[in-house]
C-alpha cells in the first residue's frame, strides 16, 4: 500500500487530512492515522483460582484506534475508526463536511 500510520497530530484533524484529500481521486484512500481515545474494551480476566470464578469486565478504556481516511465516489469523504482491542469496535463516518 505504501502509505504509513501516521500518530495523532496536534490541532484539529479535519486540518490535518485536507492536504491528503485535496489530491485524492474518487474511491482512493486519503491517509490513516493512528489516535487515542474511548472505546468498549474488556478488562484482564479476574478471580481466584481457590474459587475457580473468572469474570471479564467491560468498561469505556483509553486505547490506540485506527482511524483510514477514505475519498468515496458516491459518500464523498469518510473515515473508519477500528479498535485493535477486543471487542473490536468500529465507527464508520460517511459525509464529512468539507470546507
Amino acid at each position: 500500500m505504501g502509505c504509513p500510520i501516521l500518530d495523532a497530530p496536534e490541532g484539529r484533524r479535519d486540518e490535518f487530512v485536507e492536504p491528503y484529500f485535496r489530491h485524492a481521486k474518487p474511491d482512493q484512500f486519503g491517509r490513516h492515522r493512528k489516535s487515542t481515545g474511548t472505546s468498549p474494551a474488556f478488562s484482564p480476566p479476574s478471580g481466584t483460582i481457590k474459587d475457580n470464578r473468572w469474570h471479564l469486565q467491560l468498561a469505556q478504556r483509553w486505547v490506540v484506534q485506527y482511524n483510514f481516511y477514505v475519498n468515496d465516489r458516491h459518500w464523498g469523504r469518510m473515515f473508519v475508526r477500528i479498535s485493535p482491542y477486543f471487542p473490536f469496535s468500529a465507527r464508520v463516518c460517511l459525509n464529512q463536511i468539507t470546507g
